[in-house]
């Protein structure tokens, strides 16, 4: 672009009637909503070539807090989407580039699944809960969604099952909620089981799915010794 060319388009930027394009003409990012650019004061001095008009980007996942500050109009998103792969890695960016909302693909569609943590597959699980309406969950205490909660937390915070034996939990869970029941590491062991055999056959779908579609995937593998002579294996897709 000249810089005839750019000093135009500064001035046309910069203007009072200058308006953003609307949503179905901006980059899947924020056509989708992942993504929200709002304009920033005008430039006092547009015939400059360095007081080009900018904008300000807000990811709009929830929890994150991410902005990008003093972007061009019309900036390139591949800064947005690098974000998107090494802090929202659930959310399917190849299905956004091709002009797709992940929202509208069914469970059996293609996933980008080669990086999804148990964190996330919990997280995702627990948006679908929020979901519900405030009166119903007051109206009751849900034993249920509660062992779902605690083991989110323990396993977000690598936290040991055995820390919710301790009194002082105990003391503190019973403060909180007069139904919560005795809680031993093997109830959260028994509900982390029923999580995986849930969550199973769905898994084995979506890699089977992402072979046709993708080729494959691919696997790092960690085996390593506890100190009880445990051995492990870890496997990273």
């Amino acid at each position: 672009m000249s810089q005839l060319t750019s000093i135009a388009l500064n001035i046309k930027q910069n203007s009072a009637e200058f308006e953003l394009d609307p949503l179905d003409l901006q980059p899947p990012l924020f056509k989708f909503k992942y993504l929200l650019k709002t304009l920033d004061k005008a430039k006092p001095n547009p015939e400059k070539l360095e007081d080009y008009r900018t904008v300000t980007v807000r990811c709009l996942v929830r929890g994150c807090k991410k902005k990008w500050l003093n972007q061009k109009v019309n900036q390139t998103t591949s800064n947005y989407f690098t974000h998107f792969r090494t802090s929202h890695k659930s959310i399917n960016i190849e299905a956004i580039k091709n002009n797709i909302d992940p929202r509208t693909i069914t469970s059996n569609s293609t996933r980008n699944t080669s990086q999804l943590s148990l964190k996330e597959s919990f997280n995702n699980n627990n948006q679908q809960d929020d979901e519900l309406e405030e009166e119903e969950k007051e109206a009751s205490f849900m034993i249920s969604h509660f062992k779902r909660l605690l083991l989110n937390f323990v396993v977000s915070n690598n936290i040991s099952f055995r820390a919710v034996t301790s009194i002082s939990f105990r003391k503190l869970m019973a403060y909180l909620h007069k139904e919560v029941p005795p809680l031993y590491s093997q109830v959260l062991t028994d509900e982390l089981t029923l999580y995986f055999n849930n969550n199973k056959s769905l898994l084995k779908g979506l890699l089977l799915e992402q072979i046709k579609t993708q080729g494959g995937f691919s696997l790092t593998l960690d085996a390593w010794t506890a100190i009880n002579q445990d051995a492990y294996l870890g496997i990273t897709m």
